[in-house]
């Protein structure tokens, strides 16, 4: 998987080269060879006739590596020129006893080269970010403001060096505002900044090159990671030819209520599509004649309000692997009472899928918190997450990262946090925590919870005989459910359209997107 380092880890990394002997001066100039290398290639491809190339440059290390690539560039016969940005605004000169000791020296080297410096101008084939690194962590003042409002509206397209200006490296928040870049690169590892909302919205393609930098050597196990098709495709559950319904396990979904017997179906049907053997719905009375017409496949058992829950789920728990409850389900007293029994009737080797309602129940009655079990998969979005944690949804959204870890620690089961990219974290266990951005907006659509819920408890069922350790057959089908369900979505997009996707074409299509998977990864 693909390592995403925040700024404190990549600074880490970046002390560690030096100390081993790589002077800063030679990590500089390594990455502005990689600038030059980059904007003289892709981004200038389509553009040979007029090539006017600006550097826009702040005061620390990064302007640093503009300064440098600058210079390089003019030496190689590009028609280049620097503008420095700064609380003054854009200027030509900057104030020297505020440049850091690298800056002022590619500074001086820039001036003895004969790199012009001048102010912005709208002929600019493309433009260098260098104005702030990953050390940006203030609100920016107005000038700031203003300078990249100006650049935005430009036609040229930009090149951050290792990320938007603008953009915080770790959360991939707003400092007020930022350069919007048609592509970024990133040196030593790709930053979560780029990668998280609305950060990668500013980031454009990324490209990352190590120049030269040492891998990160602390804490492996906070180390984000990012899977491609190749590490999903080795997780997922070999299907023999000559298998039947049994060895792809057996699904107890507990979901829907009256008048929300949609999140049941479509759970259900994600389970099936994904790969589940067998799928049975624990639903209320009211819902057989929808359950029965819109999925014939699944097995039903009705409960009403003269039965004995405790009993209904403890029986239809001992026919399943893996146990589903929540999508749709309500917040009554009997979604309570189900949810308990539950909690009460699970064992060791089970896996239990835990969603919509079912978090809110939670939320709202912490002494079943001791009964969740450490196999468990959680699957909050923001405003869920933020009623298990106890803070509001843009405390949660504003930190994904955080918020992913503190929901691991406090409930120590499997968490998948989910969002415009979503997080999966798990406290105790060797995994790293994994940033899922396979995920669209087209999965904006009521029911894509209830899809994706479907999913990894699919191959919880499935996985059950493959994967003997129940944490980690929690983990593996949460992180490749949600990888999944973030290409199938885009897979329905090319038959209905990015607004068009309704959540049943997002689950009817996961058996292409595992199929799909599976194929890019043999290669």
């Amino acid at each position: 998987m693909e390592p995403i380092l925040t700024a404190l880890q990549q600074k880490q990394c970046e002390q560690a080269t030096i100390l081993s002997g790589t002077p800063s001066t030679v990590l500089m100039e390594r990455a502005a060879h990689a600038l030059v290398d980059l904007v003289t290639g892709p981004l200038l491809s389509d553009r040979l006739t007029t090539r006017l190339i600006g550097v826009l440059c702040g005061y620390g290390n990064n302007g640093g590596d503009g300064l440098a690539a600058a210079r390089l560039l003019h030496v190689a016969g590009f028609s280049v020129f620097v503008t420095f940005v700064s609380d003054r605004g854009f200027h030509t000169e900057p104030e020297k006893s505020h440049l850091s000791p690298e800056c002022l020296a590619q500074y001086t080297a820039a001036l003895n080269a004969g790199v012009p410096f001048r102010m912005p101008e709208d002929t600019v084939t493309v433009w260098i970010d260098a104005v702030f690194g990953i050390g940006l962590n203030r609100p920016l003042s107005a000038p700031y403001i203003s300078c990249f409002e100006f650049i935005n509206k430009t036609m040229g397209p930009v090149l951050a060096a290792d990320i938007p200006s603008g953009v915080n490296a770790t959360t991939g928040q707003l400092s007020g505002a930022a350069l919007r870049c048609t592509a970024t690169l990133c040196f030593g590892n790709i930053k979560s900044g780029c990668m998280l909302y609305p950060g990668a919205e500013y980031a454009g393609t990324i490209y990352s090159d190590s120049i030269g930098m040492d891998a990160f050597s602390q804490d492996q196990s906070k180390i984000l990671q990012m899977p491609d098709d190749k590490d999903v495709s080795s997780w997922l559950p070999r299907r023999a030819p000559d298998a039947h319904k049994g060895s792809f396990g057996r699904l107890l979904c507990i979901c829907g209520s009256p008048g929300m017997c949609g999140a049941a179906i479509l759970a259900a049907k994600s389970a099936y599509r994904i790969g589940a053997g067998l799928v049975e719905i624990l639903a209320c009375e009211v819902n057989r004649i929808p359950l029965q017409t819109a999925l014939p496949e699944a097995v039903l058992t009705l409960y009403s309000d003269t039965d004995d829950l405790h009993d209904l789920v403890n029986s239809a728990m001992s026919r399943a692997q893996a146990v589903l409850i929540g999508c749709g389900l309500g917040q009554s007293q009997t979604a309570y009472t189900l949810l308990k029994a539950v909690l009460g009737s699970m064992t060791s080797e089970k896996s239990l899928i835990i969603d919509a309602d079912a978090l809110n129940i939670l939320s709202a009655h912490p002494e079943l918190h001791s009964s969740i079990p450490v196999q468990a998969v959680l699957t909050p979005h923001v405003k869920e997450a933020s009623r298990l944690l106890g803070m509001t949804a843009e405390e949660v959204s504003s930190d994904l990262l955080s918020a992913s870890r503190s929901l691991a620690e406090r409930y120590p089961c499997t968490c998948l946090l989910k969002s415009s990219r979503s997080i999966l974290s798990s406290c105790g266990t060797t995994h790293h925590p994994v940033l899922i951005a396979t995920g669209s907006s087209v999965l904006a659509k009521a029911g894509s919870g209830d899809v994706l819920a479907g999913a990894v408890a699919g191959l919880c069922a499935e996985s059950f005989s493959s994967v003997s350790n129940p944490v980690e057959r929690s983990f593996g089908a949460a992180l490749c459910g949600a990888y999944l369900h973030g290409k199938s979505g885009n897979l329905a997009a090319q038959t209905f359209g990015q607004s068009g996707v309704l959540a049943s074409d997002t689950a009817d299509c996961l058996g292409l997107a595992r199929d799909d998977t599976s194929a890019h990864g043999l290669l």
